[in-house]
């Protein structure tokens, strides 16, 4: 009769502290605003355009189609809840630079820099 006693109480506590859980906010994740399509063009020494995806966590892989037969770049990379991109470029599995913009809203813009020196600038705009 106690071991029933102490299993009741047992239950009924577990269930409170489960109870007591809920919901909180605190980590709930809101989709990242800038999810979507977004068309990427790069200026400067490489000059090229593609379509970057960005998940809803702010995530983004895609690839930049470049001109005069340069082949293609992919960039791998995130996108804030505020705004801030910072992507690895690759070509292949090697990174050959780094780039850094900001969006806002249906537009942004940043730089790139490539590892050789090659240098420019990019624009995303919202599809």
């Amino acid at each position: 009769m106690i071991r029933a006693g102490i299993l009741a109480t047992t239950i009924c506590l577990l269930s409170l502290i489960c109870l007591s859980c809920g919901d909180d906010d605190e980590f709930t994740t809101e989709p990242n605003s800038f999810r979507g399509n977004w068309n990427a063009t790069f200026s400067g020494d490489y000059i090229g355009q593609g379509t970057v995806t960005i998940d809803p966590t702010g995530v983004f892989f895609n690839s930049i189609t470049l001109q005069n037969g340069n082949g293609m770049l992919d960039l791998s990379g995130t996108v804030t809840s505020d705004g801030a991109v910072e992507a690895k470029i690759l070509r292949g599995s090697s990174q050959i630079g780094a780039m850094k913009g900001t969006l806002t809203g249906n537009a942004g813009s940043g730089t790139w820099e490539a590892t050789d020196g090659k240098a420019g600038n990019f624009q995303m705009t919202r599809l």
